[in-house]
């Protein structure tokens, strides 16, 4: 396996700039998904280390060694796509030791790989059927078996489970995690869906415009993020966010007051308060938080939890309860919220910075 490196990494299109100097280390063995909003950049980054873009400024570092003028086969890093790209002519069979065929790899060593393969992904019974015979999760079990046989220094993932319904993409969020377990390989992963990113990373690279927003593990990024851009995008359903002004040792806004013990803020000054809905509870609570007055809009249940969609002011927030909590209200009714200070998120109204620990 191998540790890739991107030291001040840049991409342009004529005179416009995607990716704007990305500093980011992925460790040997490592598993790093590339999450963040459609048009980010994420893909073309990926396509950067792949060598199926050029680099306009900066350094791509492959085991220490650099990589920017290499050919992408002379990279030795396998790319699953969205798309599975298979020949349709081809048995699974044949789809799997084709580029081992092609790179003149003896025919017995062929065979055992692709054996291997087979028996890692659950395809062994399915090595004679055709593409169109399978189902499309089968299919990507099959273009990721093509390249566990090259047996590559990393993994690249560009939205491999996109095409894939909801139910299909949840089991194979856990094949992919529990073949990673496996192999302990170099990993690679882009998604625009922040629960592949939660449930599969070591750790997340957030991007955003693309630049580099924050890196950590998923349990770093949920509980402490770098400013309001991640706490929104790390989370579902995502943070809440009130804006409030800064008054001595309290924050306030329309329909809520937080205690707080952030005692730099300057008076007068703008804050987002951010809570994510499983920390909002019904009732006044007691001790120093986030104390809120508003009309419940929607009850939305879920089994055995219910979202609440509460209008607190002009802002909409969603408090997530069990299902007990929610079964005598209805829409209209006035409801107290509070969450606890521990779990209150200050980001600065102007930058999005975080505030305080």
């Amino acid at each position: 396996m191998a540790e890739i490196e991107l030291r001040g990494v840049e991409k342009r299109y004529e005179r416009q700039a995607v990716i704007h100097g990305v500093d980011l280390t992925v460790g040997d063995g490592e598993f790093l998904v590339l999450v963040g909003p459609s048009g980010c950049g994420k893909s073309t980054l990926l396509r950067m280390i792949a060598g199926l873009e050029e680099i306009d400024a900066g350094d791509l570092l492959i085991d220490g060694r650099r990589a920017n003028d290499l050919r992408p086969r002379d990279r030795d890093l396998a790319m699953v796509f969205q798309s599975y790209a298979l020949y349709p002519h081809m048995s699974v069979g044949r789809n799997l030791a084709f580029a081992l065929e092609l790179a003149r790899v003896p025919r017995e060593e062929v065979r055992r790989r692709v054996a291997e393969a087979a028996e890692i992904l659950g395809l062994a019974d399915l090595l004679d059927r055709l593409p169109r015979q399978l189902s499309g999760g089968q299919r990507q079990r099959v273009a990721m078996g093509r390249a566990i046989v090259r047996r590559p220094r990393a993994f690249l993932f560009d939205e491999p489970l996109s095409n894939l319904d909801a139910a299909l993409r949840g089991r194979m969020r856990v094949e992919l995690k529990r073949l990673h377990q496996r192999l302990s390989a170099t990993s690679i992963y882009v998604t625009h869906d922040q629960v592949e990113a939660m449930t599969l990373a070591d750790r997340i690279a957030v991007l955003k415009g693309g630049r580099l927003q924050q890196v950590g593990t998923p349990a770093e990024l949920y509980a402490r993020p770098g400013n309001r851009f991640v706490a929104g995008f790390i989370g579902s359903p995502e943070m809440n966010f009130l804006p409030a002004t800064a008054t001595g040792t309290a924050l306030a806004g329309r329909g809520f007051v937080v205690e707080t013990l952030v005692n730099s803020i300057p008076s007068g000054h703008g804050v987002h308060v951010g809570a994510r809905p499983h920390d909002l509870v019904l009732g006044k609570g007691e001790g120093p938080g986030l104390m809120a007055r508003g009309r419940l809009d929607v009850v939305e249940p879920l089994g055995w939890e219910a979202h609440l969609h509460v209008r607190i002011g002009e802002e909409a927030v969603v408090a997530r309860v069990e299902a007990r909590e929610a079964a005598t209200l209805r829409p209209g009714d006035e409801l107290s919220l509070f969450a606890p200070l521990s779990s209150v998120h200050l980001f600065d109204a102007g930058s999005g910075a975080r505030i305080g620990d």
